[in-house]
């Protein structure tokens, strides 16, 4: 079971890309066959959704005199669910990557490695891939984009 609120859910797969029977559950839930889900294993999947500003989660901050348009992640303690998928307890622990596609103009800032950024000049965007591959609670997952400035340092193998 998945905690899911404000968007729809149109897709789940497992990891070999085999589609997995998934129902809709009230308000705030998507179900997925209970074979793929044993207790106390591991499991990965990919659910693909959409859905447009979400209520709480994540937040879109107007521009203003002092601050630039920006998006950021507000997910503490068990609002992360509302902008993806999730089972949304502190207890429970995950791996993640965000694809987060932004106008050009902008920067995604996330948990974990920068896998890549590929430009669409046609488009204007930039698509952004971040990977964290050690887990960690739902709430912590982290999504900011703005006019940011990257400044590049370093410390000891840290990059």
């Amino acid at each position: 079971m998945l905690d899911a609120e404000e968007f729809t859910v149109t897709q789940v797969v497992t990891e070999w890309g085999e589609p997995l029977e998934f129902l809709a559950i009230g308000e705030g839930a998507v179900g997925a066959h209970a074979a793929a889900a044993e207790a106390r294993r591991d499991r990965s999947f990919t659910c693909t959704y959409r859905g447009r500003d979400p209520k709480q989660g994540l937040r879109f901050a107007a521009e203003t005199a002092d601050n630039p348009k920006l998006v950021f992640s507000d997910s503490w303690p068990n609002r992360v669910h509302h902008w993806f998928p999730c089972f949304d307890y502190p207890n429970d622990k995950v791996t993640n990557e965000i694809v987060a596609t932004v106008s050009a103009n902008l920067k995604v800032g996330a948990n974990g490695r920068l896998v890549s950024v590929t430009e669409d000049k046609a488009a204007g965007t930039v698509t952004y891939h971040w990977s964290q591959d050690l887990p960690h609670s739902t709430y912590l997952i982290f999504l900011a984009a703005a006019p940011y400035v990257v400044v590049p340092d370093a410390y000891g193998t840290l990059r």
